[in-house]
């Protein structure tokens, strides 16, 4: 049972849950399967950066829109965990500067991930990924 400043988190999610249904469940079980959802994110992403993806907006949609959640997306679930890892690890202003930037954020959590050094818990984006996004980023000139 997780507790924090005497609020019972268990039963908060536990209640959430009977209120809303399928997602609240789907909502809470994202931030668990956040790796998982980050490694297919990873794949897409390479295909998009081999050519392999017709369309490459939605392509990296879908990694996001994974089918085992009935169709919702986990995008804000994800990056919310890849916020706080960033949080964590390099401080809010390293966060703050992110902003409005999705090369550097991504760039940023491999950053934290690595500084973590535990694949449970930040997957950690392979390196051909980072190197694409780090062309990017050089690029746009976030």
């Amino acid at each position: 049972m997780v507790q924090y400043e005497g609020i019972n988190l268990d039963s908060v999610i536990q209640s959430l849950i009977k209120q809303h249904g399928e997602q609240a469940e789907i909502c809470f079980s994202a931030y668990e399967d956040a790796n998982i959802h980050l490694q297919s994110l990873d794949n897409t992403m390479k295909d998009i950066f081999e050519g392999r993806a017709e369309n490459p907006y939605q392509h990296a949609i879908s990694a996001l829109r994974p089918a085992d959640f009935g169709g919702w997306s986990v995008k804000h679930q994800v990056g919310h965990v890849m916020a706080m890892r960033i949080e964590e690890e390099l401080g809010r202003d390293a966060l703050i500067k992110c902003v409005g930037k999705p090369c550097k954020f991504l760039i940023t959590y491999q950053e934290s991930a690595k500084k973590i050094g535990d694949p449970n818990r930040a997957y950690i984006f392979s390196d051909y990924t980072i190197s694409n996004l780090d062309r990017l980023f050089l690029q746009s000139g976030e």
